[in-house]
């Protein structure tokens, strides 16, 4: 063990201060001392401190760290040096000569946040001002000066400043004169401790890094934050900066107040990780080559993806630390309405309506899908390219833009990840991003084949935007009828509609039509009553034969009724089942979907659709509405839930219907 005598010095603050400035580096944790919550035991401190003034002095341990740029940077011992800094200032404030020894207070500097820099250094630069005060509350004289920013109290390390200066003055008030001559008396020191550095005991500079003033380990933001700092500094990624549009700045004063906003302080470090984790996959999508195989992104970002702690340091490139950069710098830009999109229905894509996609991300306690990572993309997209000019009309249009492509591109929002999928989803984002600023217009240039993420999706956006430039009014209706639990943001049937009614109105009268049936008969999704309704229509085989199996137990066809709303979007591109709603809809224009049970009639009083349709206990007999059609007996049966065994006691479960004929 090395010889305490050898490597450790016995000194004064003021001593240690000569010797080398003092500079509170990044990774350390806020002060602390001051906090509300460290009264009891700091006013117990400044009791100690106050006592070795006149009499036995006080030693108050080890304080150890590193030399790096001729600047003292404590590990241990951060929150005594920072109450001893505020002792001096007091004791120098209500000297004869404050100016003077404020300058070498001066070498006492933080770096945790800029607004403790900038704190440190006001509160000496103005120190004769307090004297001439009358010596009021420190921190009430402080707050009422000019120079003093009100936002600085957002700052842990400020606002404990501030208490502390108010206690060192409750204790210190009645020895205030002379105070400064016995702090720096250096024969008999009244308070003193030891310090040593880390190489003359053997510790390895990594302990800034994994160890903060206590010893505990730091949390992974931290540890971050200043992996990244010290990056950009080596590298010079910002050296034509100015102090305030640099990454140290604006991590702990905008974009520190854009996660607090968002998810508050207890969640703040996991909230801010799992932000910078989201948008430091989507850099290491769209920063790759494009002829970068999709699995090797993947498992690039598999583990990120997996736990966002993963993120490091290693997977900071510039190219990547530039999207971090342009896309915080764009979330600050966006008010609250905007940055949580409230313009845009996110049908049940978000966990829980009452949040925004946004905080999927962020939230902790939530495991984001792949929907929720992609639209976060195209939001941090539009916030980097457009922070300067947002328009909110053309912002919102392009969430829609977006939202239509992920909604309906094969992504279970319950599933585990695709990720080579997920990968070209987010290239396919960045490159529509080049016109998000006004994706109509950019779509309506696009030349778009079959091949490629969504094609057929992004056709159909582009059959939306040639309406809507050749008249506005469209606008309004499509995008009405893309917010609907019908559509989805799917228009394939109204499109088809269109196209395929025997009504020749007004091209806006029939898709007004279309929104009104779906919003007058389909806001309860898909019920018997419509099961019912659409085997009225023609002879009822359009709606039957979209989805066709084979049943063994009855050696026959089986054949499904739209489930639900899901069933019905998944399998909306079957032309028999366009042909099928779109007749159904002409029909509602005259009748309600009863009406049409109630008129329908047949001949044989024994065929299985008309039992369906006049029986609605039957198909309550069905969970899953299947039904087969058995050969051998010419007989519809349903099937309780999605098969039988292919055995007697299969067979036995089906529900006889009625008769069939082909």
């Amino acid at each position: 063990m090395a010889d305490i005598n050898t490597n450790f010095e016995k000194m004064t603050f003021l001593e240690m201060l000569k010797q080398h400035p003092i500079e509170i580096p990044m990774i350390q944790r806020d002060y602390a001392q001051g906090r509300e919550s460290q009264k009891k035991l700091f006013d117990n401190f400044l009791e100690a401190l106050k006592n070795a003034v006149d009499k036995p002095p006080i030693e108050l341990d080890f304080v150890y760290g590193d030399i790096k740029n001729n600047k003292f940077h404590p590990l241990d011992g951060q929150q005594r040096l920072t109450t001893l800094f505020l002792l001096h200032w007091y004791a120098a404030a209500c000297s004869k000569e404050p100016k003077a020894h404020a300058e070498i207070l001066s070498k006492f500097t933080y770096s945790t946040r800029l607004s403790s820099r900038k704190f440190c250094k006001k509160i000496l630069k103005n120190i004769d001002g307090y004297k001439s005060s009358k010596e009021q509350i420190p921190a009430e004289w402080i707050e009422d000066q000019s120079w003093f920013r009100a936002a600085w109290k957002n700052d842990p390390t400020v606002s404990g400043m501030l208490r502390a200066l108010n206690a060192i003055q409750v204790h210190f008030a009645d020895i205030k004169d002379g105070l400064w001559e016995k702090l720096s008396e250096h024969t008999k020191p009244a308070i003193s401790f030891y310090k040593t550095t880390l190489d003359s005991i053997g510790l390895s500079d990594d302990l800034y890094i994994k160890m903060n003033a206590r010893g505990k380990i730091l949390s992974p933001f931290e540890n971050l934050k200043a992996q990244i700092d010290r990056k950009i500094e080596k590298e010079k990624w910002e050296e034509n900066f100015e102090l305030t549009d640099k990454f140290n700045h604006l991590i702990d004063t905008e974009w520190t107040n854009l996660i607090w906003n968002s998810f508050g302080k207890e969640k703040f470090d996991q909230s801010f990780i799992r932000v910078f984790a989201n948008i430091a996959v989507y850099a290491i999508i769209t920063t790759s080559p494009n002829d970068e195989p999709a699995e090797k992104i993947s498992d690039d970002i598999a583990p990120l993806i997996d736990d966002s702690t993963n993120l490091s340091i290693e997977h900071i490139s510039r190219k990547v630390y530039e999207v971090l950069y342009g896309s915080f710098h764009g979330l600050c830009q966006l008010n609250n309405k905007q940055l949580h999109a409230d313009g845009v229905n996110w049908f049940e894509m978000l966990a829980d309506e009452t949040i925004s996609i946004f905080q999927c991300i962020g939230e902790p306690k939530l495991n984001p899908t792949p929907q929720q990572w992609l639209l976060c993309f195209a939001i941090y997209e539009y916030a980097q390219k457009n922070h300067k000019n947002i328009i909110e009309e053309k912002y919102y249009i392009w969430l829609r833009f977006i939202r239509n492509i992920i909604q309906n591109s094969d992504f279970d929002q319950n599933s585990d990840f695709d990720l080579e999928r997920f990968v070209g989803a987010a290239r396919f984002i960045h490159s529509m991003a080049k016109g998000c600023s006004d994706i109509y217009t950019f779509i309506g240039q696009l030349t778009y084949g079959n091949e490629g993420f969504a094609s057929e999706a992004v056709k159909r956006e582009k059959q939306k935007v040639e309406m809507i430039s050749k008249d506005r009014d469209f606008m309004e209706i499509l995008h009405c009828l893309e917010d609907t639990g019908f559509c989805y943001g799917n228009l394939t049937f109204p499109f088809y509609y269109l196209e395929n009614t025997t009504d020749v109105s007004d091209p806006k009268v029939c898709l007004n039509h279309a929104l009104n049936t779906i919003n007058k008969y389909f806001r309860e999704g898909m019920t018997d009553i419509h099961r019912r309704a659409l085997l009225t229509v023609g002879d009822g085989s359009y709606y039957c034969n979209y989805w066709c199996s084979w049943l063994h137990a009855a050696n026959g066809d089986k054949y499904r009724l739209l489930t639900d709303m899901d069933d019905l979007r998944g399998y909306i591109f079957d032309d028999k089942l366009l042909a099928s709603f779109s007749s159904y809809f002409d029909l509602l224009k005259k009748k309600t979907p009863n009406q049409l049970i109630k008129a329908f009639d047949h001949s044989d009083k024994e065929d299985w659709r008309y039992k369906l349709i006049k029986d609605p206990a039957l198909l309550e007999e069905s969970e899953e509405k299947y039904l087969t059609f058995s050969l051998p007996d010419r007989k519809c049966y349903l099937i309780p839930k999605s098969k039988v065994a292919n055995n007697d006691k299969g067979r036995s479960k089906l529900i006889e219907v009625g008769t069939w004929n082909e």
